[in-house]
């Protein structure tokens, strides 16, 4: 089953972000899907930032490019979580991998990691790996609210379910 059409990667320094382009990559040719590979500085990066990293950021996906798949590249500025979500609605992705965040800091504490303010706000399914994740799962978490009697609740649940087990079959 070609389930999704149009990933979202979301690229960057953090450890993990190879683990991400490399799942990504593989779930993109599985799916006959278009890959797009987002940088996102911070705001107040330096003048010619966008520019330096797109061309940095097309040298790392050669080899994804080289292996078939449609990919394409985007950087931009500001709030990671901001922006990943204006890309999702903007180009309508199906589907967004990330690397989880190393835990720590007060900032996290106070205001949440990128990847959990991602879950909460992306109107797509989020699919967020840990720095150390190796080519094959030994478990999928699928987040629902067993709670939610309302019907539109409940489709969002099955289909929750349902991509999860399709993402453990394969």
């Amino acid at each position: 089953m070609k389930r999704f059409k149009n990933i979202l990667a979301v690229y960057g320094d953090q450890i993990g972000s190879d683990a991400v382009l490399d799942r990504a990559s593989l779930l993109a040719r599985q799916n006959d899907a278009t890959l797009t590979v987002l940088e996102v500085g911070a705001e107040e990066s330096p003048r010619g930032y966008v520019e330096e990293h797109k061309r940095r950021l097309e040298r790392t996906v050669e080899r994804i490019r080289s292996e078939g798949v449609d990919v394409r590249t985007l950087v931009t500025k500001g709030l990671a979580f901001y922006e990943i979500t204006v890309t999702v609605l903007r180009n309508e992705h199906d589907l967004v991998i990330l690397a989880a965040e190393a835990p720590g800091g007060f900032r996290n504490l106070l205001f949440g990691s990128t990847s959990m303010r991602v879950m909460r706000k992306c109107p797509c399914p989020v699919w967020v790996l840990k720095p150390d994740t190796g080519p094959r799962f030994q478990n999928i978490l699928a987040a629902v609210d067993p709670r939610d009697s309302e019907q539109e609740g409940d489709a969002l649940d099955h289909e929750i379910l349902q991509l999860a087990s399709t993402l453990a079959e394969r």
